[in-house]
């Protein structure tokens, strides 16, 4: 094998034991080649010394490598140490941010499903919705006061309710608003309207008036012809409520002028 090729730790190796056997043949030689071979003891002994601070200076140098090496490994062991231990933090956060919004989403639907129930509910009454009221009870009282007779058909609550509020509307406009009523005079005609009655050939003020504010305030009604003798007074003017129908079969308003009374019999009112 080549020198080149021997190990650089197995060089003070080698040099000690030449120097032992440098050594040990001086004691053998002679004394003139004795000289020569102290020479070359003080040879073997620097070239091992030399060899030996090199060495461990290559050791210390690998070994300050090896600990730097260890040391940012170290370093970035502990980088992720720190994100690993951040971690369970922030997915919590999201967590909790996400359990909030879902809260929020199903506090949204129980109110959408409450406001559809109560809808429902609504729908299966009549009524006008109080701002609606109150504009037009701010409408009817610029035309003065006027004389309303409000009826409804008897043993119907839902009937007298919106009845009731009908001439609550009219009365807070300044109106002469009797009733209601509860009345058979009228029978029981079908539909969700209104059913606006007056006496005679002419339509007094407060039927126009009536009509437009329901047009306008988009309240269903219809005209009807009354029968004889059911209203004494050409300028009363009654609105009936008949029971509401399951379905509704009629438009939600009416333009039909208003008619005289045919000559029929009549009945009385009751109730």
């Amino acid at each position: 094998m080549p020198w080149t090729q021997v190990d650089a730790g197995a060089w003070p190796t080698i040099a000690v034991c030449t120097l032992a056997f440098v050594a040990l043949a001086q004691s053998l030689l002679r004394p003139r080649l004795q000289v020569l071979s102290l020479v070359l003891v003080l040879l073997c002994g620097t070239f091992a010394i030399i060899v030996t601070v090199r060495q461990k200076q290559a050791v210390e140098g690998a070994v300050a490598a090896q600990a730097a090496e260890v040391s940012g490994l170290r370093t970035r062991l502990r980088a992720i140490g720190s994100l690993a231990s951040d971690r369970p933090l922030a997915d919590g956060a999201v967590y909790e941010a996400v359990k909030a919004r879902l809260a929020a989403l199903d506090r949204e639907v129980g109110d959408l499903k409450n406001d559809i129930a109560r809808w429902k509910e609504r729908s299966k009454t009549r009524f006008i919705d109080g701002e609606a009221a109150a504009e037009m009870a701010a409408y009817l009282r610029t035309f003065g006061s006027h004389r309303v007779v409000v009826s409804c058909v008897p043993n119907d609550m839902e009937a007298y309710n919106y009845a009731n509020q009908l001439a609550n509307i009219l009365r807070a406009a300044g109106w002469e608003a009797l009733g209601p009523q509860l009345t058979s005079i009228f029978g029981n005609p079908p539909g969700v309207g209104v059913n606006l009655y007056v006496h005679g050939a002419t339509s007094p003020d407060a039927a126009r008036i009536l009509v437009a504010a329901f047009a306008k305030f988009n309240i269903p009604y219809q005209s009807r012809v009354e029968p004889s003798r059911a209203i004494p007074d050409t300028q009363t003017v009654e609105l009936f409520v008949a029971t509401k129908p399951a379905v509704a079969s009629e438009p939600a308003s009416s333009a039909a002028p208003l008619k005289p009374s045919p000559a029929a019999a009549g009945s009385g009112r009751s109730g």
